[in-house]
Parts: structure tokens; sequence; C-alpha cells
């Protein structure tokens, strides 16, 4: 179920107030227009009608695809989003999550990522693992250590290859193409410790470089960073 309400808000660069339409949730499935949107910039985003400025509203959302069987959660603040989880678990049938993937990301980039791993066929383990070996070997990133350096998935290639926007404070500085003869390899490496941790576990997780840290230092018990 999507669900949307309108709001009055006020230009983070001139102030000038207008209403603008905001989402608590989209499920793409019921309403695959709301996936299109989302990827031209068009969902919890606004234009101001006074000097034309564009800018992002910093709403948390909910992202649901019935058929690749996904939820992610766009947040922004400390809302407990397994509270929402649990409500509608309550309206559905016992095993109607079952083999889901529950993600939380930090950021717009982060959900398209995301979408994009899973609607490629990959797991974001497995591609979280690459874009530190990536890191690792791109030297031409002139990056020092106190810079901050991110990796989004964005797509395939013509060749198939797994393909990677680097920034560097903020600014992108190139797009790295890696082999899915890496990702089978990163996979395999990751092998016993995705064995170990079995089924998708019915909670939100924060699946980032850190998540992958822990995975790999992990022992015993079950690692990665719920909600």
């Amino acid at each position: 179920m999507s669900k949307f309400k309108l709001e009055q808000l006020s230009c983070p660069k001139c102030n000038h107030t207008q209403e603008v339409p905001t989402w608590d949730s989209i499920n793409v499935t019921l309403n695959p227009q709301l996936k299109i949107e989302l990827f031209a910039n068009k969902i919890n985003t606004t234009t101001c009608g006074k000097c034309e400025y564009h800018s992002m509203v910093g709403k948390d959302l909910l992202y649901h695809d019935m058929q690749m069987r996904v939820m992610i959660f766009e947040q922004y603040s400390r809302h407990n989003i397994m509270d929402q989880l649990d409500t509608l678990k309550q309206h559905c049938a016992p095993n109607a999550f079952r083999d889901y993937r529950f993600r939380i990301v930090r950021s717009r980039r982060g959900l398209l990522e995301k979408i994009l791993i899973f609607q490629d066929g990959f797991d974001d383990r497995v591609v979280e693992l690459m874009k530190l070996t990536v890191i690792s070997h791109a030297d031409d990133l002139d990056a020092r250590d106190n810079q901050d350096v991110l990796l989004y998935y964005c797509g395939l290639n013509e060749r198939q290859e797994l393909l990677f926007r680097i920034f560097v404070d903020e600014v992108e500085k190139n797009v790295y193409g890696v082999s899915r003869q890496e990702y089978d390899y990163a996979r395999e490496m990751l092998g016993d410790l995705l064995e170990r941790e079995g089924k998708e576990p019915q909670r939100f997780l924060i699946v980032d470089s850190a998540y992958i840290t822990k995975l790999a230092d992990s022992v015993d018990g079950r690692p990665g960073n719920a909600a």
C-alpha cells in the first residue's frame, strides 16, 4: 500500500512556503509508476515555486516490492520500522513475508542502489565486499584518509560488468566496472559466512561495509546491524 499526504514546507534556500506531496511508503508492485518517479527523483523532492530550487524532503520512506520480495526503509528519523512491520504482519497471512529481504539505508542513493542490486539478481552482502575491494585497488582516486569515499552500484554494462559510481567527499570521481567473475569470487570468499548466517532474518538490516567487516570478524552468534 502506498501512502502520501500534502504538507506545507518551506524552501531551504528562500524560505518560500508551498504545499508539497510527501510519501510515507510506496508499493511499486501495486503502483509501478511510483518506481519510475522514484528513479526520476520525483518522490519526496520539491522544486520551489519562487526560486526554482530543487531539494530533497528529509522524510522516512518505506519502499515495498512484492514481486522481488523486498522492503527497504530510507531512514532519516529515529522511527523504529520494526513496529510498522509487526503491525503489517498482523494483517497478513503467516508466511506472507517468508524469504523477504529487509534493509535500512540512510540516503536516496543508498535506496536506489539496493533496488538495482536486487533487481539485477545480486546479493548485496557480496556487493559490499566487492566495494571494499574496489576502494583498496582504486589508486587513481587520490583520496586521503580523512576523505569520505563512497561507492554505489549503478547497474551492468554490455559486457555484464558490475558498475560502481565512486564519490569522494560527495564529488563523483569515476565509474568502475568489475567483472562478473570477481562477483563470483567474492561470493565464494563469503560462502561459509553466508551459509552460517542462514536464511534472511525477519528484521531490517543495515547491510554496508561495517556489516561486512562484522560478518568477517564474527566468531559466534548472528552478525549484522539490525534495526
